[in-house]
């Protein structure tokens, strides 16, 4: 007797428990599944082929060209960009120079009072 068809119970699908009476090996097959052994098994072979598969795979990403490019900028000839980077250094050199320069007088004020400290404790007559 051959049952082709699923029965519900309580919302899970249940096989038929006459379900292939030939010798196709398909009823091996699945009693074999059902064991929990036999699927940890599997899926500890599984993750050990994977771990194999990812470390046969691997790149070490410094050797790679794209990564040697990305940490080399471009040389660029045109005018425009070279006009563009030389007026950008010279507004930086305009910035911290003026900087510096507001702040020379408290720096030679700074400088003066050391030299007289210096002067004082260490030569002492």
């Amino acid at each position: 007797m051959i049952h082709a068809s699923l029965t519900m119970k309580n919302e899970s699908l249940t096989p038929p428990t006459d379900m292939c009476p030939c010798e196709c090996g398909y009823f091996d097959k699945i009693s074999y599944w059902n064991l929990e052994e036999n699927q940890l098994k599997q899926y500890n072979e599984l993750n050990q082929t994977l771990a194999q598969i990812k470390r046969i795979l691997k790149i070490e990403t410094k050797n790679i060209s794209s990564y040697r490019r990305k940490k080399r900028s471009a040389d660029d000839k045109r005018p425009s960009a070279r006009f563009t980077g030389y007026f950008g250094a010279f507004v930086m050199t305009l910035m911290f120079g003026g900087i510096l320069l507001l702040d020379l007088p408290v720096i030679l004020r700074q400088i003066q009072t050391l030299s007289r400290y210096i002067r004082r404790t260490c030569f002492k007559k």
